[in-house]
């Protein structure tokens, strides 16, 4: 698979889009992984700290420890007005000390990241990858924060690529 998509995976960005389109099985996926900033630096110097996760899927599939990992429906937050998943996601991202973002099912707790991004709040890094066709505009706007992060463009995505995504960083951070 990755001979055919062109891939090194002796570089670690190719990897990232390598496990995506794993994760996806869609080879397609591949045209679709944009890599901004220097995220592995920025995920390894912040390995050990908290992870903000949009859904209990999401976190099902990290390979990280649960009680470092805050599920934004899980928040104990009353969300009227809002989608549970904003609500949480806001609520976790200002309470925990420069967390790790990882979305990959709710575009409103992605809006909610990059609402903390742009109003000054710390973010070690931001992996974007809600799937589906609501709301996928805010995609996009991941670059207006200066956070590293690895974004699924367009309508693909979802909780497994987001964690295969966060799991590839963490295989790499530790030499793998």
């Amino acid at each position: 698979m990755a001979e055919r998509l062109g891939l090194d995976l002796a570089d670690w960005r190719d990897r990232l889009v390598a496990r995506a389109v794993y994760a996806s099985g869609n080879l397609d996926g591949a045209r679709h992984v944009e890599i901004r900033g220097e995220v592995l630096e920025a995920f390894r110097e912040w390995l050990g700290g908290s992870v903000a996760v949009d859904s209990k899927m999401v976190k099902a599939g990290l390979r990280y420890p649960p009680e470092s990992t805050y599920v934004a429906v899980e928040a104990p937050v009353d969300s009227r007005g809002l989608t549970k998943s904003y609500a949480g996601m806001t609520y976790w991202l200002s309470r925990l000390k420069s967390p790790g973002a990882v979305v990959g099912n709710a575009p409103t707790a992605l809006a909610a990241v990059l609402d903390h991004c742009m109003m000054g709040g710390e973010l070690s890094y931001i992996i974007a990858a809600p799937v589906g066709f609501t709301n996928i505009h805010v995609k996009d706007k991941v670059a207006e924060c200066a956070v590293p992060s690895v974004v699924v463009k367009g309508t693909y995505g979802g909780s497994g690529v987001a964690a295969a995504i966060f799991n590839e960083l963490l295989e790499l951070s530790h030499g793998g």
